[in-house]
């Protein structure tokens, strides 16, 4: 059977993609805590989104942060920053994460960046370099760009189920007759805060799994194992 070749992603240190814009559920930031070093106490989050998911959480965790992205005009791999920081901490763009990684190393401060667990290239290279990682056991789930509508598609497939006693192996699979007559029937959130966080996990999922790649966090294990539970996951925003 012929191997499916594999596409180059294009990088666009200038744009923001889709896939760059996944949200950063609390509990992945708690996973890292508690190997941030003791002297720092100002951190950067040099790729926080418009929602600052890391950055709101250090904050609730006593750091002081600033807060900086692409959205706000602050491109992270140009930009000299005009104040000071002991950290940067953040979920790396996926277009860009090697970039980004290279471009954390030219500040000569400890950093972590929260990115796919892979083992490509750069990544044993940064291993070799020195860089430690920090893996939970399970999957982070990302809250989606279209997590309204996920949770929306998902609440009103099973509603249907319910009242017709019918499986359907998607919600695409529908009749549209009977979708209309039930397009009301669930409500539809306004906004991700709106959402209860028991919605949010219900329906979000993980293609791939994650670690925090860090430098100068000195945890002396080149790979450190985390718990992540089921009831850790609940801690989203």
């Amino acid at each position: 059977m012929p191997n499916k070749p594999k596409k180059n992603q294009p990088e666009t240190p200038n744009i923001i993609q889709e896939r760059d814009v996944f949200l950063t559920p609390f509990y992945a930031t708690d996973l890292i805590v508690p190997f941030i070093p003791e002297n720092v106490k100002t951190i950067w989050e040099c790729c926080c989104g418009d929602k600052k998911m890391i950055s709101r959480r250090l904050q609730h965790w006593g750091y002081k942060v600033v807060s900086t992205d692409l959205l706000f005009g602050h491109n992270f791999l140009t930009m000299k920053p005009d104040f000071e920081f002991d950290m940067i901490l953040t979920n790396t763009p996926f277009s860009i994460k090697s970039k980004i990684y290279q471009k954390c190393r030219e500040y000569e401060t400890p950093f972590g960046l929260l990115l796919p667990a892979d083992y490509s290239g750069w990544i044993c290279k940064a291993i070799l370099q020195g860089a430690e990682k920090v893996v939970p056991n399970s999957r982070i789930n990302y809250i989606t760009p279209n997590i309204i509508d996920v949770v929306w598609r998902g609440q009103t497939k099973l509603f249907i189920e319910k009242e017709t006693r019918k499986k359907f192996t998607s919600f695409k699979k529908i009749p549209k007759k009977l979708l209309s007559e039930h397009l009301d029937s669930v409500q539809r959130y306004k906004n991700l805060e709106s959402i209860p966080n028991p919605v949010i996990a219900k329906w979000s999922a993980s293609q791939f799994h994650s670690m925090w790649i860090t430098e100068k966090f000195n945890i002396g294990k080149s790979e450190t194992i985390v718990q992540l539970t089921k009831e850790m996951k609940l801690n989203i925003q």
